[in-house]
């Protein structure tokens, strides 16, 4: 995708999210653009890295960039302890009507992501997304074997916690190919 395809997408997965009634934060559109990516295999392109709290794209920021500078996306504060919303900027419907093939052709995957993951705090997208990327790129061969790697990489995740986080991610998994949203295997 090029980075206006990119934007188009991050533009409808944010406009999903606060359907969902998610505050949006930057968090949020990381930690989801990375489930659409990892767990449901849309091709956003987008780099991830383990960062300090789990997956991170510094593509995605640049893409997030992109939105603002254009005026398709704009931050709305919001009251302590929360930090900026993302919120259409007063260009979005100019982006919608450039790109509309991308958010349309993914819009399962966008939903899925959305509904399952709009509600959740920072603090739990971050044991998701790390449980996520352990199981796809680190797996140590058992749930606990994995969870003990979680808190190894990221040490205030408790193990029970990481326990958890796996066995969600990997129910998530399973509702993902139950709903036939899961554009690739892995």
């Amino acid at each position: 995708m090029n980075g206006y395809q990119q934007a188009s997408l991050v533009l409808s997965l944010a406009e999903a999210l606060r359907r969902y009634d998610s505050w949006t934060g930057e968090t949020h559109l990381h930690k989801t653009m990375y489930f659409l990516e990892d767990l449901l295999g849309v091709p956003a392109g987008l780099k991830f890295i383990l960062y300090k709290h789990g997956p991170y794209s510094f593509e995605l920021l640049d893409t997030i960039g992109l939105l603002e500078a254009n005026d398709f996306l704009r931050w709305q504060p919001q009251a302590y302890p929360y930090g900026a919303s993302a919120v259409p900027g007063p260009a979005s419907e100019q982006l919608k009507k450039a790109y509309p093939k991308i958010p349309k052709l993914y819009t399962r995957q966008i939903e899925f992501v959305a509904s399952h993951l709009a509600s959740k705090s920072v603090r739990e997208l971050e044991k998701l997304a790390t449980a996520l990327w352990v199981i796809r790129r680190e797996h140590e061969g058992t749930v606990e074997a994995d969870a003990a790697h979680i808190n190894k990489l990221k040490p205030h995740i408790p193990l029970p916690d990481a326990i958890d986080a796996l066995r969600a991610v990997d129910d998530l998994d399973r509702q993902a190919r139950e709903a036939d949203v899961q554009l690739s295997t892995h």
